[in-house]
């Protein structure tokens, strides 16, 4: 979780700072698909896990941020679509750490 919200931080930073998205995303990509590989590995034996589907919505939020940052085509992130996705990434990331730590009071 803490390389996708840094990740999408950075996004937002350059964005911010360019005024517009950078031109290729393969960078912020590339977590994403690192981060849903390890689902899916860890899925066949931890499948059902609350933390397990908290961990999935946070890579789907982390993919919003990507999205919104893309959808900014050269602007500014004028009506908030970014920053408002990254709160949802804030959001998603903090359910996962809750779900790890009550699966490990279990």
């Amino acid at each position: 979780m803490q390389l996708l919200r840094a990740m999408a931080q950075k996004l937002d930073d350059v964005t911010r700072e360019d005024g517009a998205p950078p031109a290729s995303l393969a960078e912020y990509r590339y977590p994403l698909e690192r981060a849903r590989d390890f689902a899916r590995i860890v899925g066949t034996r931890f499948e059902g896990r609350p933390s397990l589907a908290a961990f999935r919505a946070c890579c789907d939020a982390y993919d919003d941020v990507v999205k919104a940052a893309e959808s900014l085509h050269g602007g500014a992130d004028v009506d908030g679509t970014l920053a408002r996705a990254r709160a949802v990434l804030g959001e998603r990331a903090a359910a996962v750490l809750r779900a790890l730590d009550a699966g490990a009071r279990s």
